[in-house]
């Protein structure tokens, strides 16, 4: 290996490893320190939870638990632009992926309740086993309170991508082809900071009105961004009721 490639080695090495230390800190400073602004992240939403997914799994009951005790503690659920300008108690429910159970389980319990819900759709598990199909969507899509986020082609880790444009931009044009509907949502892909770099934020604002991270703190200013490094806190069937316990003190 040649000197150069080595200096870029070793800078690429030292930026990651500042993301990854500054990610940890802002997560340890800020953990529920009384404000009352979340974004929860779901993936699987099960009648029981697997092993194989637990860290990202949790049940349905779990899930109505949640939401119904959120309801019972005075938060108000919100679409997202109201979640970035208001004040007071405020969620923002968002889902990755975004698996079939979504639209068989937790879709009739959040119309029933009017609450609003975000998905983020990988563009290759659409009509996948397993995950939403284009019909799902489609009736999803009649109700008010769904919204229709974009969560790169592939699930690729951007910063290591070499079409990361692509990946990013391509999926605005193929959804609205499909749906008739331009995405102005983006998740990143794994979502952390050590994933994303400022060329990646560059061209997501270009092309998104706001856009989340795996920051797993309240919704805040991430190294300097409230738009598109959007915080958001990973729940499942371990952690729901410690969560809970958190911002109901």
């Amino acid at each position: 290996m040649d000197v150069k490639r080595k200096i870029i080695n070793l800078h690429n090495y030292i930026a990651d490893m500042s993301r990854y230390h500054i990610q940890n800190w802002i997560e340890r400073t800020s953990e529920f320190d009384g404000t009352k602004k979340f974004v929860l992240m779901f993936h699987h939403v099960e009648e029981s939870p697997t092993k194989e997914f637990d860290e990202y799994t949790i049940t349905v009951l779990g899930f109505m638990d949640l939401v119904d005790t959120l309801i019972s503690l005075d938060y108000e659920f919100c679409n997202v632009d109201d979640f970035i300008i208001g004040n007071g108690a405020k969620i923002l429910l968002t889902f990755d992926d975004v698996y079939d159970e979504v639209y068989i389980k937790v879709f009739p319990f959040l119309r029933k309740k009017g609450i609003p819900f975000v998905v983020f759709q990988t563009y290759d598990f659409l009509n996948k086993e397993g995950f939403l199909s284009t019909g799902m969507i489609k009736e999803m899509l009649h109700y008010d309170k769904f919204f229709l986020g974009t969560h790169t082609l592939s699930h690729c880790n951007l910063h290591e991508s070499k079409n990361y444009r692509e990946e990013i931009i391509a999926p605005i044009e193929k959804f609205y082809n499909i749906f008739g509907r331009k995405p102005d949502m983006f998740a990143y892909p794994y979502g952390a900071l050590i994933t994303i770099d400022s060329r990646i934020i560059k061209c997501t604002k270009e092309n998104y009105k706001y856009a989340f991270s795996t920051c797993r703190t309240y919704y805040r200013s991430v190294m300097g961004e409230k738009k598109y490094l959007i915080p958001r806190v990973n729940i499942n069937e371990s952690n729901y009721k410690f969560f809970l316990n958190c911002i109901s003190k």
